[in-house]
């Protein structure tokens, strides 16, 4: 198994000669790639090194927290952050939380060994799916100690079929492996009994949390909102928007759309769709209109736009692909999603326990927005419900922390006997 995988990476690495001939993200996907050994072994810190590793913005998210938190308790080393994607990269190569941010080099063997020799690394941080066999190998053979964190294994996860013989070595790695649940520890054990499998939940409960206590002050939201019950509807696709206009024919609600795409294009499909209601758009926004309809056709709005309305409905339960429930969760809202959302723990949790509604047509919805309407306190009882959740979850960084300090204080005196 290992010689198909290298020869596949080998291979990918002669697409970069078309890639004028690729997409976009392709393009960017190998033209970001380049120099970024040559950079590695420029670079100068004048530390040891802690490497963070993220697929994209998601797991970005996922490990912003503890970046951040390196940051603070570890000032005395680097920090290198990597990402595999073009579309997480480009957005936060800027960031002011690692010393240094860059695309992963393709994962062979050569690139793995150069890689790691280009610096004096002290750990290695990987956040929850990222598996790449030739780095977990190399960090192994050079006894820099692994993390992944954030973790989700399910059972039928490709780690736990004859095809994952490989991704089963390369997770033998880890020195630490922290789960999102109690589930995916499972599942680490029994495949791997040796593996040091921790159940930590999920360090986005910590991000939310923080997000929410800064928070951004929307004075038109507020005054948009006040006087009438009114739904915020977050990373919408158009499944979600169709059904919101068929309940406003019905139903007396303002509506604040958050779609999950702003080109110009789909803010005027939008636009057009709700002009029964005198739909607006935010860059157009005029306090005094009487409209019932509220587009926000600009984007950093939606972790702070929840708070003002009466629940959240979140887009991508009936084809895309949930988005994130606990940005709305935190501020104590109820909230509406599609049917599809088994795939997300942290949904399947709210949903138990009752903060987090499931409706499939327009009839599942009036009934249930016409029963929140009508009844104020189960609204803050649901709501209550979703942030209850979130408190009891947190605290993943805190955990996750204490280990890394463990692991450094072990290099630094090396002669102290293992806790």
């Amino acid at each position: 198994m290992s010689y198909v995988y290298n020869f596949l990476i080998e291979s990918l690495q002669f697409f970069d000669r078309f890639s004028g001939l690729l997409s976009p993200k392709m393009r960017l996907f190998f033209k970001g790639r380049k120099g970024v050994l040559q950079s590695m072994d420029q670079w100068n810190p004048g530390r040891k090194v802690i490497w963070m590793h993220v697929a994209s913005l998601g797991e970005y998210e996922q490990g912003q927290p503890l970046l951040k938190q390196l940051k603070s308790h570890f000032s005395e080393y680097a920090i290198l952050l990597s990402f595999f994607s073009p579309s997480g990269y480009e957005i936060q190569k800027n960031n002011n939380l690692a010393d240094k941010t860059i695309y992963l080099p393709l994962d062979t063997k050569r690139n793995a060994k150069r890689f790691l020799q280009s610096q004096d690394f002290a750990l290695a941080i990987f956040v929850k799916y990222e598996l790449w066999p030739n780095f977990m190998f190399a960090l192994k053979a050079q006894k820099i100690p692994a993390l992944l964190i954030s973790a989700r294994f399910y059972q039928n996860h490709i780690l736990f079929k004859w095809q994952g013989q490989l991704l089963r070595k390369a997770t033998g790695c880890f020195d630490t492996i922290f789960t999102q649940d109690e589930n995916s520890q499972k599942q680490l054990k029994n495949f791997l009994p040796h593996l040091n499998a921790v159940q930590s939940s999920d360090t986005r409960y910590d991000r939310v949390v923080e997000i929410a206590s800064q928070r951004r002050e929307l004075e038109w939201a507020q005054n948009f909102a006040k006087n009438k019950f009114t739904m915020v509807l977050g990373s919408s696709w158009p499944e979600e928007e169709e059904l919101l206009y068929e309940l406003m024919s019905s139903t007396d609600i303002k509506l604040i759309i958050a779609p999950h795409q702003v080109d110009i294009k789909n803010i005027n499909r939008i636009s057009a769709l709700f002009k029964a209601f005198n739909a607006q758009c935010l860059s157009k926004y005029e306090a005094d209109l009487q409209n019932q309809v509220l587009i926000v056709d600009q984007i950093g709005l939606l972790s702070s736009l929840y708070y003002y309305g009466d629940c959240a409905f979140i887009g991508g339960g009936f084809k895309t692909g949930l988005h994130n429930t606990l940005e709305a969760a935190v501020y104590a809202k109820p909230i509406l999603i599609g049917p599809h959302y088994s795939a997300f723990p942290e949904v399947l949790d709210l949903h138990q326990n009752g903060g987090i509604q499931v409706v499939k047509n327009t009839e599942e919805l009036e009934k249930i927005i016409n029963k929140w309407m009508s009844n104020p306190r189960l609204i803050q009882k649901l709501g209550a419900n979703n942030l209850e959740r979130i408190q009891a979850k947190k605290g993943a960084t805190e955990q996750i922390l204490e280990k890394i300090k463990t692991t450094l204080d072990k290099q630094t005196n090396p002669h102290e006997q293992n806790i």
